[in-house]
């Protein structure tokens, strides 16, 4: 593959090679001869593949990182690893006087709609993902705060503070960088790299005209949506999973139409209800 061989050329020189040379010992014959050897080859390596860097990735050319479509694809592999979860929660069998089975089907689903919500390229309206991170980051705060003023009080063990910090700060870790990875594709247009094909999204090829202001069922019960989906059968407007009524799904178990097409504003990716791909 290009990209593999464009690591390669890149490579890692210089720090090792100048390390394993000068760990040799002082009683090895010819040691200065080897020391500029060493020399000599990461100088050259450093000149002759640096410099040739730019112009090899324009030959190869090289994509480069696109993290709109890393998003979307990050969101089908969570749809498909939420969806084994959920089949081998099926096959289980125990007792569940306190309602855990709900609450971890919730958590899969919220886990799988903050996903396609950040696919989501309009600057203007803001997510439930994104509400719930900026919130979230608001509370973090806040708990720190109390945190290390328990610990001024001299009155809990400093390894316990240490460990409710520690968990504070990954958990604003991970906030952090979902916030990033949603700036940075928010600037960039969806479109996937590699189409992937079954036979439902070779018989519906996209459209030029998918953008929508609105889901149409939303206005009518007056609720509000999150991102827009049309229908490449019929042309129908609904809103994704994340929203509260989900009228794109729910038009697809009603019409068995397959595929959708966001109609998001810079997006230009297509899903298949039946086979559960991106196309």
């Amino acid at each position: 593959m290009p990209s593999a061989f464009l690591v390669g050329w890149a490579g890692m020189r210089g720090v090792v090679t100048l390390a394993a040379a000068f760990i040799i010992p002082l009683s090895v014959p010819h040691r200065e001869v080897l020391l500029l050897i060493a020399l000599t080859v990461v100088a050259g390596t450093l000149f002759l593949q640096g410099l040739t860097l730019p112009w090899l990735t324009r030959r190869l050319d090289v994509e480069t990182p696109d993290p709109a479509a890393d998003a979307l694809t990050r969101a089908v592999v969570l749809e498909d690893a939420g969806r084994a979860g959920l089949e081998r929660l099926g096959t289980l069998h125990f007792d569940d006087p306190h309602h855990v089975l709900d609450l971890v089907r919730k958590r899969i689903d919220e886990r799988s709609f903050a996903a396609w919500e950040r696919l989501s390229t309009a600057g203007d309206r803001e997510s439930p993902s994104q509400l719930y991170a900026r919130v979230r980051r608001e509370m973090l705060q806040a708990e720190r705060e109390k945190v290390l003023e328990i610990r001024g009080s001299g009155t809990v063990p400093g390894d316990i503070i240490a460990e409710v910090l520690q968990m504070l700060d990954v958990e604003e870790s991970m906030s952090d960088t979902r916030t990033e990875r949603a700036e940075a594709m928010r600037t960039a247009g969806l479109r996937l790299r590699e189409a992937q094909q079954c036979d439902d999204l070779a018989s519906h090829p996209a459209i030029d005209d998918a953008e929508a202001s609105a889901c149409p069922a939303c206005v009518a019960e007056g609720t509000d949506w999150v991102a827009l989906r049309r229908c490449l059968d019929c042309g129908n407007v609904g809103c994704c999973d994340s929203s509260p009524s989900r009228h794109a799904s729910r038009h697809f178990r009603e019409s068995h139409h397959p595929v959708m097409e966001s109609a998001e504003p810079g997006e230009a990716w297509r899903w298949c209800y039946v086979h559960h791909i991106t196309g």
